[in-house]
């Protein structure tokens, strides 16, 4: 797995200046891409086969809890997440004024149908 942020560094600081400007940054945007497009599906993946891959009676109730917890925020919500940055940042590069205002913002986000945002984690699992 390429790792672009190893220590979320990046991470970190696009969430601290989308939270300072009071909505999503194009860099949190594409931040979200890289780790939801990128990392999760790997993640979510390599959950799911620990959990197929262990003894069932060597699995304890917490690592079993982990595991689908894992796995469960790779595919319901990194993957969408990373799905709809997409979406908006394909849109700002059709209209960059989009990313300035938060109404605007907003509804760009309502458009992204449902099937875009969770269709990328169904295709990982299916």
């Amino acid at each position: 797995v390429f790792v672009k942020d190893p220590l979320q560094i990046r991470t970190i600081t696009s969430a601290w200046e989308a939270k300072e400007q009071g909505y999503t940054t194009p860099a949190f945007l594409e931040n979200q891409l890289h780790e939801g497009g990128h990392e999760a599906p790997f993640g979510g993946v390599i959950a799911l086969l620990s959990l197929v891959l262990a003894m069932p009676a060597t699995v304890s109730l917490s690592s079993l809890l982990l595991r689908m917890a894992s796995a469960g925020s790779s595919f319901v919500l990194a993957m969408p997440g990373a799905a709809r940055a997409e979406a908006l940042l394909e849109k700002s590069r059709k209209d960059p004024s989009m990313l300035l205002t938060h109404p605007r913002l907003e509804r760009a986000k309502k458009a992204v149908p449902t099937s875009a945002k969770y269709g990328p984690a169904a295709r990982a699992l299916g």
